[in-house]
């Protein structure tokens, strides 16, 4: 099982993947 340390670690992964897919996407439309 997961630990809360390393569940806490891929929460941010993957909000940091979505951030910068965000900034991509909005860089795309706005170019």
């Amino acid at each position: 099982m997961l630990d809360y340390e390393s569940l806490d670690v891929i929460v941010c992964c993957i909000y940091c993947y979505i951030f910068i897919r965000f900034i991509q996407f909005n860089s795309t439309l706005f170019v």
